[in-house]
């Protein structure tokens, strides 16, 4: 039986796999208790929104853990090994590859008021990720279009290889797309 007691951090963990694995849609509360080890109403009492709030606090842990996986872009130093420390970092983010992006797993309908609270949050994280690439991109010496272009060329591109390498079990698109990102980025 898993633990009465469970830290923050092995919450979120545990909260951000099962959220990977079913989706928004997909993760029940029996699910989410037994991934968890917590009984509902421990689970109302951190989350009284119900499921909608573990989302949002899954997706708001992820956005500061992705912080952490990108932070070498903004450090100082020689632009291609920024980049290529992120590269390895998505790496083991994604085991690889095998992991499911999270955006994808959280795609859920609007809300009574029409709004998609967990979407706004996602799209918020996604621009973050585009313009961390895009900020190393400039550095590298691209104009502001085309360091755009490349930072979402890259993202279309990351995001892509975690569908094929998840879908197929071959990661060799994923370990390709870390091996091409800083030529991607720079331009060279």
């Amino acid at each position: 039986m898993p633990p009465e007691k469970i830290s923050e951090r092995e919450l979120m963990l545990a909260l951000t796999i099962l959220f990977r694995e079913q989706g928004f849609e997909g993760a029940t509360l029996s699910m989410i208790s037994k991934a968890t080890g917590l009984k509902r109403a421990s689970l109302y009492h951190r989350f009284p929104g119900g499921k909608q709030d573990i989302a949002l606090a899954v997706t708001d842990f992820t956005e500061s853990e992705f912080k952490k996986v990108l932070a070498p872009l903004h450090e100082a130093g020689n632009v291609k090994t920024r980049i290529r420390k992120v590269a390895r970092n998505l790496g083991e983010y994604y085991d690889d590859g095998r992991r499911s992006c999270l955006v994808d797993a959280l795609s859920v309908g609007k809300e009574a008021d029409g709004r998609n609270i967990i979407a706004e949050r996602i799209a918020e994280i996604m621009e973050a990720f585009i313009s961390s690439f895009e900020q190393i991109a400039r550095a590298a010496g691209a104009s502001a279009k085309d360091a755009r272009i490349r930072a979402e060329d890259a993202v279309v591109r990351f995001e892509g290889s975690l569908v094929v390498a998840r879908s197929t079990g071959d990661t060799g698109s994923f370990k390709r797309w870390q091996k091409d990102l800083a030529r991607m980025l720079t331009g060279t």
